[in-house]
């Protein structure tokens, strides 16, 4: 049975007890003799070395597979081959992917046997990091299977994310296109008028504008509810409310968005930090061009924030004070920001156009959000809702759902959202909102590895901004989890942590926090022993598949 401690976990990451040499052996030996060996990751080869693993993942409603980076080859393929051994042995019936709900329709169109090449739909998922060979072949697979079983066995494929608003009211507006409610069109066209505040613009949309953006969304449920049954049958009324709770669920990421939460990290947290480089640049020069003392404080702030552009991927509050120790970071973005909206009033000085102070008030808004989020970001807890991970599970609930009491479900997502560790009370990830409500039927399985290469996002300072790159690690720092699962000296294997002792080193070591590799979609080398996170493995996950040396996804 899992336990999850919630209480004071922040807390005792920080106080780990240290990893004593007999500790550490007695944990490797354990791991050691505990081990599933598997002989490859190669989706095509024989599943012999995979029959232990149909004992630990058979019998769950949902079997979450993370990944501690999203771009590693290995990581990709076994996921593939677990993915062929439960459908095929254990009767899984559904595929759902950390990836929009109406972007996934095109791959599930595919797979279902519908037009096209798998080349085309994965491209219409629209997520870069798993645009590859491996996920290519997965889907490919998928249909393949489909074509071989009964239509009512076929397996299907999902995305559980709630990322992207136009494609969303896209599907929705076609479901409700012939529906004869004359309150539908109106509905329509006034969400379409304020399709643009439900993302990042959200933040700058007036009070009216927001409840504008409401209650067209309240309404349009409302016409769902009422259409009649031969205008939308069950199947499409249901779509249609998911279509309209994962609108909301966008709204409401862009709602704690506005208020700088900093837990948004990979959604709109993400698109952010991809422009804050170029917005801040753009402001100083419009600083330069139109302030009275262009090369005050508040430029020299800019000029730091810019030089420091390598601290603000990181994880570490430390070491992005201390690169600018006299810069009051969160006083001089809130003195930039109320800077600017006061030029607004004095947009006539030497020169300065409205809309361009306007559109600097934007920026400095951005440039204050960021700093804001940058510092908080793991480093406070937050006793603030998790929406992006909630909207996740809810979808997940969704799917499950829909396919009825007896469906088994794959779920493909990072490490850190699959893990069932909340990131503060009251602030659960996917995992904890799985976990809470299935107990032993969903299962996390984490992936770890010591060294070797994996594609990301460039990070480095010369790199064009929106590039791609294949990163190469060395070995994992000492004492961590990816370090001490190295010494079993395994080069790839399955552990089930639900085998652990109930008392003594091993078990207490489960038990205590300990790093473990962590490397979202971006990655700045020198920075490298900052891509870890505390996890406590007996609190996080139920079993964790290891892999010595990676290699790179392939990129198509």
């Amino acid at each position: 049975m899992r336990t999850v401690l919630l209480a004071g976990l922040t807390l005792v990451a920080a106080q780990a007890v240290a990893q004593t040499p007999d500790t550490t052996a007695a944990v490797v030996e354990w791991v050691r003799s505990h081990a599933v060996p598997l002989d490859t990751v190669e989706p095509e080869a024989d599943r012999r070395d995979l029959q232990p693993l149909l004992a630990h993942l058979a019998e769950a409603r949902i079997v979450a597979v993370g990944e501690s980076t999203h771009g590693t080859r290995d990581f990709f393929q076994f996921k593939d081959r677990l993915w062929r051994l439960l459908v095929e042995e254990a009767g899984f019936r559904a595929f759902a992917m950390e990836a929009g709900f109406a972007a996934a329709q095109a791959v599930d169109a595919y797979v279902m046997g519908g037009e096209g090449t798998a080349a085309e739909a994965l491209e219409a998922l629209r997520i870069g990091v798993w645009n590859t060979d491996e996920v290519l072949d997965l889907i490919e697979w998928t249909r393949a299977y489909n074509a071989t079983v009964p239509a009512d066995e076929r397996v299907r494929f999902y995305g559980i994310d709630a990322r992207n608003d136009s494609l969303e009211f896209d599907r929705l507006a076609a479901l409700l296109a012939a529906v004869s409610d004359p309150q539908a069109p109106v509905l329509l066209a006034r969400a379409d008028s304020l399709r643009s505040i439900l993302w990042l613009e959200y933040r700058h949309a007036d009070g009216p504008e927001r409840e504008a953006l409401d209650d067209a969304l309240r309404g349009l449920g409302g016409v769902i509810d009422s259409v009649a049954p031969d205008e939308l049958g069950p199947t499409e009324r249901r779509m249609a409310h998911q279509h309209l709770a994962v609108l909301g669920q966008i709204r409401d990421q862009s709602r704690e968005l506005a208020a700088g939460q900093p837990e948004l990290l990979g959604s709109g947290y993400n698109h952010l930090r991809a422009r804050v480089i170029p917005t801040a640049d753009s402001l100083r020069q419009f600083l330069r061009t139109y302030d009275p003392e262009p090369h005050g404080p508040l430029d020299r702030f800019l000029g730091a924030f810019l030089d420091a552009r390598d601290l603000l991927y990181t994880t570490t509050k430390r070491s992005f004070e201390g690169k600018y120790p006299d810069q009051h970071w969160d006083a001089l973005a809130h003195a930039l920001h109320t800077h600017v909206y006061r030029m607004q009033n004095q947009h006539r000085m030497r020169g300065a156009k409205t809309a361009d102070v306007e559109r600097a008030r934007l920026w400095a808004s951005d440039v204050a959000l960021y700093t804001r989020t940058v510092r908080e970001y793991t480093f406070i807890p937050s006793p603030r809702p998790n929406p992006r991970d909630a909207a996740m599970a809810a979808n997940t609930r969704w799917v499950l759902e829909t396919l009825g009491p007896d469906a088994h479900v794959m779920v493909w997502a990072h490490n850190w959202h699959i893990t069932t560790k909340p990131m503060a009370p009251g602030a659960g990830r996917m995992g904890t909102n799985l976990a809470e409500l299935l107990g032993d039927d969903y299962v996390a399985v984490g992936f770890a590895f010591d060294r070797g290469q994996f594609r990301a996002g460039d990070r480095r300072p010369e790199a064009e901004p929106g590039s791609h790159a294949a990163m190469t690690v060395g070995p994992a720092k000492e004492g961590s989890i990816d370090a001490t699962l190295a010494r079993a000296g395994l080069p790839l294997f399955y552990l089930d942590l639900r085998d652990a002792p109930e008392a003594g080193p091993v078990q207490a070591w489960m038990a205590e926090p300990h790093p473990l590799r962590d490397i979202p979609a971006s990655f700045l080398p020198s920075k490298e022993a900052t891509y870890y996170v505390d996890t406590v493995l007996l609190d996080d996950y139920d079993a964790i598949v290891f892999v010595n040396e990676t290699r790179a996804s392939q990129r198509r």
